[in-house]
């Protein structure tokens, strides 16, 4: 129960820490007009496509590669039941 107020409360205070810093509207202002934070420098709209293109791909990729390898742990667990299924039929069968 400890746990989960301390984690509630650390929660809460890195949100008002963060409110505070106004990180909410700089992040906004960087994906909509290429505002870099706590300058008045603005990116290039080309820039700010390789950059959203970039981060796109990345995210993508890493979504992609988590998705294989779920595929290939449930495709070894099958293969690895259905082995064992054999392997104990034909030991039964071969105590005779």
């Amino acid at each position: 129960m400890h746990r989960i107020i301390n984690t509630t409360a650390l929660l809460v205070f890195v949100w008002l820490v963060l409110d505070t810093l106004r990180v909410q509207d700089m992040l906004l202002n960087f994906l909509l007009a290429g505002e870099i934070p706590l300058t008045r420098t603005a990116l290039s709209p080309s820039m700010m496509i390789a950059i959203m293109s970039v981060a796109t791909s990345a995210v993508l990729f890493e979504l992609l590669a988590r998705r294989i390898t779920i595929i290939r742990q449930r495709r070894d667990y099958i293969i690895g039941l259905i082995t064992k299924r054999d392997w104990l039929v034909k030991r039964t069968t071969n105590r005779t």
